[in-house]
């Protein structure tokens, strides 16, 4: 997600651990246009022209922050 941070990425893994779910499923965030979300990924310059067509593998955003390495770990 835009503007997330390795901490806030790191709680939300241990929220979902003390929950103790029967299953999880992951999905990759995509920005949707005409949404807020979209609008400020265009804005900041992070949405690349590249269209996927799974939510589970790969991501349409450059984030500045991240190495796509990481982003795909």
């Amino acid at each position: 997600m835009p503007h997330e941070s390795v901490d806030m990425i790191l709680d939300t893994v241990k929220v979902n651990a003390r929950a103790e779910p029967d299953t999880v499923q992951v999905s990759v965030f995509y920005p949707f246009p005409n949404t807020h979300m979209y609008d400020v990924c265009v804005e900041e310059g992070y949405l690349t022209d590249g269209h996927r067509d799974s939510f589970f593998c790969d991501s349409v955003l450059r984030l500045p922050y991240y190495d796509e390495a990481e982003v795909k770990a």
